[in-house]
């Protein structure tokens, strides 16, 4: 398949099969566009939502704020995913959510908001002992 068919999207020159395959990737990349901007639409207010527990004083914030410094740095700030069981309904949906935001590696999770180093740095100094 020449690039001159995938860039301009005149396939018309292209014999009947290739053309199908043509469309069939075109539409497959269009998919996974969209899917990616859902997921990142979902993810990331779904990690502000997070942020909020987890600066907060609540029973959900120690598991939260763990969870958050987990995706930073895990090596770091290990996280017992069994520590997910304490969590509401609502926030372990939050939590897959941002999952699935860190898993499409477009940048580091506390770059996806604002003043997002400050943030993290905060989180460290409530959160990132180890010895608990």
């Amino acid at each position: 398949i020449s690039m001159t068919a995938t860039t301009n999207g005149n396939t018309a020159h292209l014999p009947p099969d290739e053309k199908a395959e043509v469309d069939r990737l075109i539409q497959f990349l269009e998919d996974q566009r969209r899917d990616r901007d859902r997921v990142r639409m979902a993810g990331v207010g779904s990690l502000k939502v997070l942020v909020d527990i987890a600066l907060g004083h609540t029973g959900q914030c120690r598991v939260v704020g763990r969870f958050l410094l987990g995706l930073y740095s895990g090596p770091q700030y290990r996280f017992d995913l069994t520590d997910l069981r304490m969590l509401d309904a609502a926030v372990h949906e939050h939590c897959i959510k941002v999952l699935w935001l860190d898993h499409t590696l477009e940048r580091e999770i506390e770059k996806h908001i604002t003043d997002g180093e400050a943030i993290w740095q905060q989180l460290i100094s409530m959160w990132g002992r180890n010895d608990d």
